[in-house]
């Protein structure tokens, strides 16, 4: 398996969140900018795709748990 262009890929990331790389006050300005919205966005977005992955598995699996008591009840009787 190749992994070189990965490790490429993440050399580069990495370095380009080294705040000393932007000389200028304003490139360090709109670097944080950045940062700021990415954060704010993984924070607003991590539990609402937590609350619908829940959802989606408890769709399936409630219906499934009601039959299989249902069928329990059923033949106690």
């Amino acid at each position: 398996m190749k992994c070189q262009p990965l490790s490429k890929f993440l050399t580069e990331t990495k370095n380009h969140y080294i705040i000393d790389n932007y000389k200028t006050k304003e490139e360090r300005l709109i670097f944080m900018k950045y940062n700021k919205i990415a954060s704010k966005f993984i924070v607003i977005t991590f539990p609402w795709m937590t609350l619908v992955l829940f959802f989606h598995y408890f769709k399936a699996v409630i219906p499934n748990i009601l039959m299989a008591t249902l069928d329990f009840l059923l033949k106690q009787y």
